[in-house]
């Protein structure tokens, strides 16, 4: 077969896998803010894009921008401009703008700020490895324990795990033994990545604490030859089966209900719209007078007069009569007051 067809071949499934992965690395971070809503998400992730890559002043942070960055920055939840094409356009445009909203942007992201910030520091470690020849993902087995798998994008590169740091959690694996069997990883020793890849499971210390019991924020950190891994198991509380993670889906519950009482408001008013909408309106007003030099007038004299004036203009047509007194010039026996009506008829 021709030389040039085999590179195009090989560098064609080679850009083929870099796509397959990357979707991996987003799949992590999806499934780690799925209870996160959609503008809660995207206003936290503008937050921290713009505290990574933008001084206060709105320029851009040349010292955070790399090779893994420039990736990242073409898939931030922002709406660019025609002519922003090149990603070092994009951050100088995103940095410019985020000058004046980032404070709205940490407002709307207060409540999941802390969830979506450890998910994108695991999201971009992940693309940063990845562009290197390495592919970790991790899946939780909440509320206790982690999987971490690593796969390799090729045969060749030379990957290994150099370290690890643990905060109350432990891990085993029975990927580096000879025998496949399991063994502790606790970062002691120097491990050559395996061509088919490893699994660590990881499971967090727990706490007991008047009588419920508590699993605090985790941490377990990979160093490779080709970047760190981090993945951070967020604090959990179990109070006999109702878990902090079961309380979360009740949120949402409220939320779905809150957003359902909304949509019921909103038909209501629409509604009311529609019933005004057929109310036909039609004003008039009139004069009262105090003495019989006005004798074309309501007397004013009589406290019922106004009103049987106005009942008088509208009940000719079913409507109903509002009434209202707009001037009152006192002139001992010659003065007048002056009424505003409405007869309002569906």
């Amino acid at each position: 077969m021709n030389t040039t067809i085999v590179k195009f071949l090989i560098g064609g499934l080679y850009l083929c896998s870099q796509m397959l992965h990357a979707a991996d690395c987003a799949e992590v971070y999806a499934g780690a803010t799925r209870n996160i809503r959609t503008n809660e998400r995207e206003s936290s992730e503008l937050s921290y894009y713009f505290n990574k890559f933008c001084s206060k002043t709105g320029e851009v942070n040349s010292s955070a921008i790399n090779t893994a960055s420039e990736a990242i920055i073409e898939n931030i939840p922002f709406k660019f401009s025609l002519g922003a094409t090149s990603s070092s356009q994009k951050a100088s445009e995103f940095c410019r703008v985020g000058v004046t909203m980032s404070s709205q942007w940490e407002k709307d992201s207060s409540f999941s700020s802390t969830v979506v910030v450890d998910a994108l520091l695991g999201f971009n470690e992940c693309r940063a490895i990845e562009i290197r020849g390495l592919l970790i993902t991790h899946q939780f087995q909440a509320p206790q324990s982690v999987i971490i798998s690593g796969a390799r994008k090729d045969s060749i590169t030379t990957l290994t795990i150099g370290s690890a740091t643990f905060n109350k959690i432990s891990c085993v694996s029975s990927s580096f033994s000879d025998d496949g069997s399991s063994q502790p990883f606790d970062g002691s020793k120097k491990l050559a990545v395996p061509q088919d890849g490893f699994n660590i499971s990881c499971t967090r210390v727990s706490e007991d604490a008047s009588g419920k019991v508590i699993y605090p924020r985790a941490s377990v950190g990979l160093g490779t030859s080709v970047g760190n891994y981090t993945v951070i198991l967020p604090d959990e509380e179990l109070y006999g089966y109702d878990l902090a993670s079961e309380n979360r889906h009740k949120y949402e519950a409220l939320q779905q209900l809150k957003d359902q009482q909304a949509i019921e408001l909103s038909a209501s008013i629409n509604e009311l719209k529609t019933r005004l909408d057929n109310i036909t309106v039609k004003p008039f007003a009139f004069h009262t007078a105090d003495g019989p030099i006005w004798n074309n007038l309501p007397f004013g004299g009589d406290a019922n007069a106004p009103q049987n004036y106005a009942n008088g203009v509208c009940n000719a047509t079913g409507a109903i009569t509002f009434l209202q007194l707009v001037s009152d010039l006192p002139g001992g026996g010659h003065g007048m007051q002056t009424w505003a009506g409405a007869c309002l008829k569906k």
